[in-house]
């Protein structure tokens, strides 16, 4: 064995002589120490680093596209175990100390989260991890360890829990029960981690601290821990230490006092020296020295160039599309940037902007000189305009012009006079006259002739006409290029981008022209729709509330929009107003289901939209606005659709942009003949004339527009759709005689069209979202995986706009622009209006600042759940897109629980109904595998490694088996099909369930039923349906168990099950009349249940399970048996950040009758049972016992 002190040495000069220049190491995570505290192991960028624990230069171990995190040297300081998600999933790995010969140790589906090495009770050395790999319900991580030289994952011991650690002579584990999120500053309920021991020689659990909000992350020190907690102002994380015999109570003494939270610790195994990461830094401690203050360690590492700049192809990342007013060009948002593209194929696009913005929102007006969007380039979201500056023609014209002048033409000399014989020399002609270009084109001489005397003007006089002809031309030709600036966007090479809408301390967002293009309609501040006058910048508040989601589409006429808005009962409906506000919106859906997505037909007497209002599948939903069009007959209705289609494709031809074909030397003529005419008119009367004027304003006054029939619009709808799924992603012919939507299942998925008289619907294309229809109805923009596309209509052909671009992402900018973006969001949208007590504008000023040090997405995850962890919030949570990462085999999992031994892996145990004992040749308990798929098991590998790739494949196990105990064993070769673990998942759970029923039943001698509810999802409420009749039919009471739910959506429809006050009873002729409180169940909702019942609750039954367990006991319907429920209840949604980050948006608090808030004020039980480690261990489930054991007190 090489003497770490000479490793260390090694790797000191090592370092020197590398890194001559470096910059800061900003983000240092996940710190680790060598045996003997000299050498740090810390994640940076992704990867795995190492410097001495004094600072100075840093060594990358490695480079891998994938996230290498936590680490820690092996007990010998040879080798290093770290965690990475290098393979697909994430897992432990080992190398040597220099970072080479990498190989696996694990090879789970479920992350295996690294908390540090030592030796197990035998002395050999391990890796000690958490992970969830065994399906269990009970929603938290287990301790494991497995062999540094490779081999079966083992059980650190049998209760729950995480961050497991061997003392130095691995006769004590210690490790931490309880899983609330490090992260959440300040949580204190029924979750909360302690520090925990095992003793591995007598089996027995003991509680080192006891306080009401985190302790964990502890480490041996000698006889001391060395543990991080947050009991110094129940707010920050601290390092504290304190005695192995000390008691639970006794917390120690703290060893630091930063404000911001100490994170990672480690200890090295003499436990003199703790590194720890605190903000931006690691830092110190000298534990041998009492009093020791923590000191900042100056870390310096060359980043590559990978670290700072990422190349990104965004053709795949459209995400809108709007295809310009003369259809010629087509506007697309890819990755957050505004680009414009010819339709016609093979036209470059133009990269409209070019900030680390988020840009979006796009929109032309009508006639296509501007295309809007919005930005938050000033740091809030305000809407800009883009026009073009310079085309492709324009430079082209300009190269020419300054190459190639044009030549100046001379001046012409007068004819000579006739000679009476030719010259007999060459005559040299005269160089010719500079030519002034805006003087009169020259005439040639003629022979001097006394001109005849006439009353005509002048020639001076024509050469002035001739002037104001051409100044005449030159404004014409300037107001014709004004019409045609639409048509400059297809071949644009220059685009000017300013401030359309930008009012300082207000978001703008959601930028929508009025089709005459003189009003725009906006979201302000998310929640209220302003409509803005384009040429006087008067602004009117026409719609607010609180709903942020609010969405609109004008009317054709540019009068009205169709308003679609949650009310303060989340009920989503479709209101018509007046653009002016003139008069009160009318809701013309009035339903208390959501319906979405209002389209209008050309002439605004049709519209169609989306509803979930039958069997909460969404469906497209049409109305005549028009109460005339309800009494036509069919063949004239089919009539009235065929004249709306002609007139509007007229109307959109009048609309488009066109460039008007040049006619100077018609026009001349026309005025001529105007002239003429002018000459012949009668001087003096001018009475027909104003006669005239009066009839052509007759003609111009329109007459006012019918009223729509609003009021009853809601009793006149019609169902177009009646497919499985959601079709609420529509848009509507401009006839109104068809209503395009994605929608469908299995073949039928995708573009779809549907007649107004609703019926079998056309399948026409693939899917994807619709983005809006050409004016004339021939044309839908439709946005794809693989980018922006052009459907034509009817036909259904579909046209790639292809945009081929490769950005280059500055990865600090996109972390700020991504961090500024989440904290306005979480600003606008949490629950609390007081962000919880929190200076929000502070903290995002500080924590951008660390934000801006981070380049992976791994890195920008950990701060900004940090930062959000502010709030003391439940449904919280950012998560960065996952990688492709490393194509992984899937583990196939038998259904056995095995360990090594005999030279294989003996079966101790299996699942009933697993894979392993289906077929005709099932194992059983005592085989050994010996080999699978023909491949022997050796030393050192893993039952997941062998069964690697097997998962929903036949494959061949050989066993040993003896026939008896005490025969020699026989080799068998059995067939099994290994499962997923999502499979085995649900098996495990089933069995668990089983012996739940099987303890009930036999516990209350077959009066009890019992049912478990998994989620709050409908899934689970029709297995809840189900086993009410199944497991509750017949019994005297029932136990409903909603521990380790994770929540969702169906309370109350559960509740309507279990609530319900009978007001009668029925009785066949036949039936028992003795027998009372029976019902026809086809005249219910939903089974009910009207007899005793008890609820198990625990600190893992989250949101909509805890909004159960206060219903069932504030409404007194039973006992409430277990733990208190973990305090985490707010309604959530969730937005996506520019690269696709998803972030958590809890925007609706839930309170009791008493105006508590449910938040941080969990369910607590009528009767208090604790699940323990001891009970754990032993399988046994005492909460359960004691609600059987109330409710047969009750019966």
């Amino acid at each position: 064995m090489q003497p770490i002190a000479t490793v260390a040495a090694a790797f000191l000069i090592a370092v020197s002589a590398s890194y001559a220049v470096a910059g800061t190491v900003d983000l240092p995570r996940y710190p680790a120490t060598s045996p003997d505290g000299n050498v740090i192991l810390f994640s940076w960028r992704g990867d795995l680093w190492k410097c001495p624990s004094t600072g100075g230069g840093a060594l990358r171990l490695t480079s891998n596209p994938a996230n290498e995190g936590r680490s820690a040297f092996s007990p010998d300081g040879a080798s290093i175990v770290f965690d990475s998600d290098r393979d697909g999933g994430r897992n432990l790995f080992i190398m040597k100390s220099d970072g080479s010969d990498v190989r696996q140790l694990t090879f789970g589906d479920s992350a295996a989260i690294l908390s540090g090495t030592g030796v197990d009770g035998t002395g050999r050395p391990v890796a000690y991890f958490e992970s969830m790999r065994e399906s269990d319900l009970y929603r938290a991580a287990r301790p494991y360890m497995v062999p540094l030289a490779g081999g079966s994952v083992e059980r650190a011991c049998d209760a729950f829990g995480s961050h497991p650690i061997a003392t130095r002579n691995g006769a004590t584990v210690l490790f931490e029960r309880g899983s609330s999120a490090w992260f959440r500053r300040g949580y204190q309920g029924p979750d909360q981690r302690d520090v925990w021991t095992f003793d591995r020689a007598t089996g027995r659990f003991a509680q080192l601290t006891d306080w009401k909000g985190n302790d964990g992350w502890a480490f041996p020190a000698g006889e001391d821990i060395i543990y991080l907690s947050d009991r110094g102002n129940g707010k920050s994380i601290n390092i504290w230490r304190k005695k192995f015999t000390a008691p639970a109570t006794d917390p120690g003494t703290q060893l630091t006092s930063f404000d911001d939270d100490v994170r990672e610790i480690a200890v090295s195994t003499d436990g003199r020296v703790a590194i720890f990461s605190n903000w931006d830094s690691l830092w110190r401690l000298d534990l041998a020295t009492p009093g020791a203050q923590p000191i900042k360690i100056a870390i310096q590492a060359a980043e590559d160039e990978s670290d700072r700049i990422r190349p990104r192809s965004v053709g795949r990342d459209v995400t809108e599309a709007q295809l310009s007013p003369d259809g010629k060009t087509m506007a697309m948002v890819a990755y957050g940037d505004v680009y414009v593209k010819g339709v016609e194929e093979r036209t470059p696009f133009v990269r409209v902007t070019r900030t680390p913005a988020r840009e979006r929102d796009i929109a032309w007006m009508p006639d296509g000189t501007k295309l809007l969007f919005s930005s938050d380039s000033d740091g809030n979201d305000s809407i800009y305009e883009a026009t073009v500056v310079q085309t492709r023609g324009e430079v082209r014209s300009a190269f020419k012009d300054k190459v190639n002048p044009k030549k100046e033409e001379p001046k012409a000399e007068p004819a000579a006079a006739p000679a009476a014989a030719p010259a007999t020399e060459p005559v040299t002609a005269p160089a010719p006259a500079v030519v002034d270009p805006a003087a009169p084109a020259p005439v040639a001489a003629t022979p001097v002739v006394e001109p005849a005397k006439t009353d005509e003007p002048k020639e001076t006089n024509k050469v002035d006409d001739k002037k104001d002809d051409k100044k005449d031309e030159k404004k014409a030709d300037k107001k014709d290029d004004k019409k045609d600036e639409g048509a400059r966007w297809a071949d644009a090479v220059k685009i000017e981008v300013k401030p359309f809408i930008a009012l300082p301390a207000l978001s703008e967002r959601g930028p929508s022209p009025s089709p005459d293009g003189k009003k725009v309609a906006y979201r302000r501040d998310l929640n209220t729709l302003v409509i803005r006058d384009v040429a006087t910048g008067e602004e009117k508040e026409l719609r607010t509330g609180f709903d942020q989601s609010i969405d609109w589409r004008w009317s054709p006429d540019s009068r009205m929009l169709a308003i679609r808005q949650d009310d303060d009962n989340f009920n989503s409906d479709i209101w018509i107003q007046p653009a002016d506000g003139s008069a009160p919106a009318v809701n013309i859906s009035r339903h208390p289901d959501m319906d979405v997505n209002p389209r209008w037909s050309s002439d605004s007497k049709v519209l169609a939209f989306g509803s979930t209002r039958v069997g909460n599948d969404g469906d497209v939903y049409m109305v005549f606005l028009d109460k005339d069009l309800e009494g036509m007959q069919r063949f004239e209705l089919d009539q009235y659709f065929k004249d709306a289609a002609e007139a509007a494709k007229k109307k959109a031809a009048e609309r488009s942009p066109k460039k008007p074909e040049s006619k100077k030397d018609d026009s001349k003529k026309d005025e001529s003949k105007k002239d003429e005419a002018k000459k012949d008119e009668p001087k003096g009367d001018d009475s027909n004339k104003d006669d005239a004027k009066k009839d052509d304003a007759k003609k111009d006054k329109k007459d006012p527009p019918k009223p729509l029939d609003l009021d009853d619009a809601y009793m006149r709808l019609r169902r177009l759709t009646t497919m499985p799924g959601n079709e609420l992603d529509l848009e509507i012919s401009p006839a109104g005689d068809r209503v395009f939507f994605m929608g469908g299942t299995g073949e039928a998925a995708g573009l779809n069209s549907v007649a107004w008289s609703g019926g079998e619907t056309k399948k026409l294309g693939a899917g994807g979202s619709i983005q809006h229809m050409s004016l004339a109805g021939d044309k839908l923009v439709v946005v794809g995986k693989g980018g922006a596309s052009v459907v034509n209509l009817p036909a259904g052909d579909a046209k790639a706009i292809d945009l081929s671009d490769t950005v280059e992402l500055d990865l600090a900018a996109q972390s700020n622009q991504k961090f500024l973006e989440m904290a306005r969001t979480m600003g606008s949208v949490f629950y609390s209006p007081t962000m919880n007590g929190c200076d929000w504008p502070k903290l995002t000023t500080k924590w951008s600042a660390l934000a801006n040090n981070a380049r992976t997405d791994e890195e920008f995850d950990y701060v900004a759940n940090r930062f959000l962890g502010e709030l003391n919030a439940s449904h919280l949570g950012v998560r960065s897109p996952g990688s492709e990462g490393a194509g992984r085999l899937p583990v196939g999992r038998i259904g056995a629980r095995t360990v090594f031994a005999e030279g294989g892996f003996r079966v101790e145990e299996l699942l009933r109904d697993g894979p392993a004992t289906k077929g005709q040749t099932p194992l059983a308990v005592g085989d050994v595998i010996v080999a699978v798929n023909g491949e022997v098991v050796k030393p050192g590998v893993s039952i997941e490694d062998v069964f690697r790739g097997t998962a929903g494949k036949e494959t061949v196990v050989r066993v040993m088996r003896a026939p008896a105990p005490g025969e020699p064993r026989m080799e068998l070769d059995a067939i099994v099909v290994p499962g997923s673990s999502g499979e085995i998942r649900e098996l495990t759970y089933q069995d668990t369930l089983r012996r739940a029923r099987e303890t009930v039943t036999r516990l209350s001698n077959g009066r009890i039923g019992y049912l478990h509810i998994a989620a709050m999802d409908q899934a689970s409420l029709d297995v809840y349906e189900r086993d009410l009749y199944a497991q509750a039919d017949g019994k005297d009471g029932l136990i409903i168990d909603v521990r380790n739910n994770g929540g969702g959506s169906t309370a109350d429809r559960l509740l309507s099950s279990i609530m319900v006050q009978p007001h009668a009873y029925t009785v066949p002729r036949g039936a028992d009349p003795a027998k009372k409180g029976h019902y026809p169940v086809d005249r219910l909702f939903i089974q009910r249940y009207s007899l005793p019942i008890d609820m198990l609750c625990n600190e893992k039954s989250f949101s909509n399970a805890e909004i159960t367990a206060h219903a069932f006991k504030t409404l007194k319907r039973g006992t409430l048996v277990g733990t208190q429920t973990y305090g985490g209840v707010i309604s959530t949604g969730s937005t996506s950040l520019i690269d696709g980050t998803t972030v958590r948006t809890p925007f609706r608090g839930w309170y009791l009758p008493d105006g508590t808030d449910m938040e941080q004020h969990g369910a607590m039980p009528d009767i208090v049972v604790p699940q323990t480690a001891e009970d754990e261990s032993a399988s046994r489930d005492t909460q359960l016992e004691t609600a059987v054991a109330d409710l047969l007190r009750r019966l």
